[in-house]
């Protein structure tokens, strides 16, 4: 095979599959780390989202009004795929919650799915539904809070491993200048 004896040519195979496998996994975790990004990214526009509705219904519009009003108001891939969720409910003559619910199961964002369940048990009675939003969109807001609050502690944190890590080679510079000076004195 190609001139190469056959152990070579055996290795060269064995390195060609382990180099593929390892790059398979790269490509992967790099797809999966998109993916959450992108989930998280759709839960902070949901949370916006959720309090446009709020405002919407507070000003005094029912929710079914609220809904696609406030999905025409934000910008953005989130608000495109909320907006096409709410008016394919009214062309299919599903519930808005519904196909909300129907695009959380296909991206993975698991807050869909609960504000179907729980708007869907509340929709019977109007002030319910209005409690209902509110309620999630508050636990949506407290929760977008802690990730900024966590994701700050994470980031000084690191700027404080680095911070120590300097320190400690500063000092081992200085104390390796020390120690050559005695040694070579």
């Amino acid at each position: 095979m190609l001139g190469l004896p056959a152990a070579s040519a055996g290795l060269l195979l064995l390195v060609g599959v382990v180099a593929a496998g390892g790059l398979l996994l790269v490509v992967r975790r790099d797809l999966a780390a998109r993916a959450a990004g992108r989930r998280a990214e759709f839960r902070r526009g949901l949370s916006l989202y959720l309090d446009l509705v709020v405002m919407s219904v507070e000003a005094g519009r029912g929710h079914a009004e609220a809904l696609p009003v406030a999905a025409r108001v934000g910008e953005g891939w989130v608000f495109a795929e909320l907006q096409a969720a709410v008016a394919s409910a009214r062309v299919f003559g599903i519930s808005t919650w519904r196909s909300l619910g129907e695009v959380g199961e296909r991206l993975g964002v698991s807050e869909l799915a609960d504000l179907e369940t729980s708007m869907s048990l509340a929709q019977d009675e109007g002030g319910r539904v209005r409690d209902s939003l509110v309620s999630r969109a508050q636990t949506m807001r407290d929760a977008r809070a802690a990730d900024i609050q966590a994701r700050a502690s994470r980031d000084t944190d690191a700027m404080r491993n680095t911070l120590v890590l300097m320190s400690l080679l500063a000092a081992a510079y200085v104390i390796t200048a020390r120690l050559l000076f005695l040694f070579t004195a």
